[in-house]
């Protein structure tokens, strides 16, 4: 394997991580932050009470971009075994 290659797959691999990722994280940190606004216009001053908040953002994503999410691995892992395929075989 050349440098070349070992970088892209390693480019590769953190590119779909954090693409796999962002729907998670945007739910998550939305969520939170309406939770806080909310908490801080009632005034309820315990920081547990946006755990609830946070796990429902978590759920609603992976229900909204759970097909795109496994689609978007599915190809990822098909590609990557392709091209260990071709590594494999010696061709470029």
């Amino acid at each position: 394997m050349h440098w070349e290659q070992g970088v892209h797959l390693i480019q590769s691999a953190l590119a779909v991580a954090m693409w796999l990722s962002l729907p998670l994280l945007l739910a998550i940190v939305g969520a939170g932050l309406v939770a806080s606004r909310l908490q801080t216009a009632i005034g309820v001053p315990d920081a547990g009470a946006t755990l609830p908040a946070r796990l429902l953002g978590a759920v609603l994503a992976v229900l909204v971009a759970g097909t795109w999410m496994l689609s978007f691995s599915a190809d990822y892992w098909t590609a990557l075994w392709r091209q260990a395929a071709q590594i494999g075989a010696g061709s470029p």
